[in-house]
């Protein structure tokens, strides 16, 4: 066993795997100038920070993602982008 991760890592480059960073897109449909947009990139700079560039987030401004809020919401549940960034009106029963 301790042969076969030996070789894994040697075949592999072992640094390089642990260095690789989970990217995650960040969809937002208003510009980066804007105060959600200045929030987004906040948010992916401080996650970068706490998880020491483990975790990368990737922000998309201006809908480039193809989504627009309310669509956010079903791109994240159907797995087309890790996150959204949307302004939707949530009614209570």
């Amino acid at each position: 066993m301790v042969w076969l991760a030996a070789a894994l890592l040697l075949t592999t480059g072992g640094d390089a795997i642990a260095q690789t960073p989970r990217v995650l897109t960040l969809a937002n449909e208003y510009p980066a100038t804007s105060l959600p947009g200045e929030g987004d990139t906040a948010f992916a700079t401080r996650v970068a920070a706490l998880t020491s560039g483990r975790i990368e987030i990737r922000t998309v401004f201006d809908a480039k993602s193809g989504f627009k809020s309310a669509e956010q919401l079903v791109a994240v549940r159907d797995g087309n982008i890790a996150l959204g960034d949307t302004r939707r009106r949530v009614e209570w029963a």
